[in-house]
């Protein structure tokens, strides 16, 4: 089973797919990421600066939700939160 989170609202679901829309903000499937095993994840409201990065071209930005355009590629991508949720950690987690 894969864990997949709503960068959205951050509704999270256990199961092999996203769900095809999410059942608490309506977003659509390609809103929702995977989350790393091991992450110990925050909601929305206890951690609204998230850190985002392009699926396509590895663009990494902040912000609470990612943009719906790519500022990297200009193209319409999927982002993966890769916030750090550990409070040990000092840096950036941009691996995807």
């Amino acid at each position: 089973m894969i864990k997949w989170r709503c960068v959205v609202c951050g509704y999270e679901h256990m199961g092999n797919e996203s769900p095809e829309t999410c059942p608490e903000c309506g977003a659509l499937k390609s809103k929702f990421g995977k989350v790393p095993e091991g992450k110990i994840l925050l909601n929305k409201s206890q951690n609204p600066k998230m850190e985002w990065k392009c699926s396509s071209c590895g663009y990494a930005l902040s912000g609470s939700v990612p943009p719906e355009i790519c500022p990297g590629c200009k193209e319409k991508c999927q982002f993966i939160d890769v916030t750090c949720y550990i409070p040990e950690c000092t840096g950036r987690n941009l691996e995807i």
